[in-house]
């Protein structure tokens, strides 16, 4: 049971970088053309 709530924590926590690492790759995109336009 509780190998089963670490590895849905493990996993949820996986997703969330994968999120977090979309919205900063987009968040420095934008930046970039941003700085560009300049």
């Amino acid at each position: 049971m509780v190998s089963v709530h670490m590895m849905n924590t493990y996993a949820v926590s996986k997703q969330k970088s994968k999120y977090v690492g979309a919205v900063a790759s987009i968040g420095h995109i934008t930046n970039v053309c941003a700085v560009s336009h300049k």
